[in-house]
């Protein structure tokens, strides 16, 4: 895995006083450009109240919506690399420029911008410095920010070219989604090929069923985790892993019969190891042992909490 250089991602350390001042300036930059319309309305990630569930919940009305409409959907994904450390910081500032910021906020960042130097260090060896004079530091907390209104512009002009025809772009920071519809497929393909000539398949992820299947080698009934810490491990780290995105597949109009049986069985497995149960113990009676509150009135208590979401960040 790390054979090449390419594999490794560097730590950056930044000064605590300026993360905080950085901090600050990003969460004003966020309100203005959420007040003002400077972000696209198909932006997502790096700007508050918009995150990857947001962002799938919005594909997913697109599909659906498709449906109704009898259009077929297809969907490509790619990635920006390498996004973060090219930005231009001459272009930056005439992104700031032209969304209508103060004098004082550009330059402000023309001068925190320039002179920058980074270097390299591994254990005991340190390279020697060299400049930075393009893109935003990746563990700053104002590249999120800077990098979605720069990518701003280049959403409304993809608009502006694509009018004529059913596509559509989601951003997710440096990730995008192209989004064309028809009445069939065969319709879809000339348009996404003009842009990509290659399409991936899409990998079902079963990461919290693997974690639960490694716990065991926490603990058993005899040894190792005690069965409260048994449970808070589960509730913590495997029910998170399992329980994101539901809202995308979990309302009153899902067939969802299939994911919640998976999700039943991944924690009657976990129950079985808090308590450490035999295989053919009921169900509903481990669970009670164990202290997990059933799957399926735990997805049903958060979709209630979804929908209590809290008002938006500009209002």
């Amino acid at each position: 895995m790390y054979s090449t250089p390419c594999a490794f991602r560097p730590i950056v350390l930044l000064n605590t006083l300026g993360k905080l001042i950085e901090k600050m300036i990003s969460t004003r930059l966020q309100f203005d450009g959420v007040e003002y319309g400077l972000f696209h309305a198909r932006q997502f990630g790096g700007i508050r109240q918009r995150s990857t569930e947001d962002a799938g919940a919005f594909l997913t009305h697109l599909i659906c919506a498709g449906w109704a409409k009898g259009l077929k959907t297809s969907v490509i994904a790619f990635d920006m690399a390498q996004f973060f450390p090219s930005l231009n910081h001459e272009v930056l500032l005439r992104v700031l420029s032209q969304q209508g910021f103060l004098a004082s906020v550009w330059n402000f960042f023309a001068s925190y911008l320039v002179g920058r130097q980074t270097s390299y260090r591994w254990n005991m060896f340190e390279s020697p410095n060299f400049q930075a004079d393009v893109g935003v530091g990746q563990g700053s907390a104002l590249s999120p920010v800077l990098s979605a209104l720069y990518f701003s512009l280049v959403m409304k002009v993809f608009y502006q070219r694509i009018s004529h025809s059913k596509c559509d772009v989601l951003s997710y920071v440096d990730y995008g989604t192209l989004v064309c519809q028809s009445r069939t497929l065969d319709q879809n393909l000339p348009k996404l090929s003009e842009a990509y000539e290659e399409t991936f398949d899409i990998v079902y992820s079963t990461k919290a069923f693997s974690t639960v299947c490694t716990v065991g080698m926490l603990g058993n009934s005899l040894r190792g985790l005690s069965p409260m810490h048994k449970c808070l491990l589960y509730r913590s780290c495997v029910v998170p892993v399992a329980m994101y995105g539901m809202n995308l597949w979990y309302h009153g109009f899902s067939k969802s019969k299939g994911h919640l049986e998976s999700l039943r069985k991944m924690q009657h497995r976990a129950a079985l190891w808090i308590t450490g149960a035999f295989c053919t113990s009921p169900n509903k009676g481990v669970e009670s042992l164990a202290g997990l509150i059933p799957i399926h009135l735990h997805i049903k208590k958060l979709a209630a909490r979804a929908v209590l979401r809290p008002k938006p960040f500009h209002a």
